[in-house]
């Protein structure tokens, strides 16, 4: 389950979110405090991709978080092959340990940027005892309100193997 909270916008881009919630009175500070607090990990390895409208992820490396953006967490090497299958892009590169860790990434329907930029970038991972906190930064300025290849960001991270929490801008997901 996927619990939203907060209101987010990008540049002159806004995303209208269905509500969610933590728990009975709850919030994401709450649920999160604990990661909130947990060491920064670097990303090792990283991919961006386009994912065409005709692609379609494999369901279970993918969390719905809204209607734009879907979480994937890829945890072991015949996953990563049906990940990049999915993507179609050629050759699959060579899984980083996944013994160690998982590859997180975020597919994001946002329309194309105005100045033809990658506007998705994984700033911050937290990881405490397996467990994630990931940031992404959505670029900043236009975006032309086009259906297209959604943007697909992908990062090796050691240490991690199930995610918490994310934040998309100043938009809060929580997963249980």
């Amino acid at each position: 389950m996927v619990c939203k909270l907060g209101w987010a916008w990008v540049g002159v881009a806004a995303f209208a979110l269905a509500g969610g919630c933590v728990e009975r009175g709850g919030d994401a500070a709450a649920a999160l405090a604990g990661l909130a607090q947990a060491s920064v990990v670097e990303a090792g390895p990283r991919w961006r991709v386009r994912l065409g409208s005709e692609g379609a992820l494999p369901a279970e490396v993918v969390t719905r978080l809204n209607g734009s953006c879907d979480l994937i967490v890829v945890r072991t090497p015949g996953e990563w092959v049906a990940v990049w299958r999915a993507l179609g892009v050629g050759y699959c590169p060579e899984a980083p340990d996944l013994g160690a860790g998982s590859i997180v990434g975020l597919a994001a329907r946002l329309g194309e940027p105005a100045d033809g930029s990658w506007p998705l970038e994984l700033g911050m991972v937290r990881v405490e005892r397996g467990w994630g906190l990931l940031r992404w930064q959505v670029g900043p300025g236009f975006y032309h309100p086009v259906i297209g290849p959604a943007f697909v960001d992908l990062a090796y991270v050691r240490g991690l193997r199930h995610v918490k929490g994310v934040e998309i801008g100043t938009e809060s997901f929580v997963l249980r």
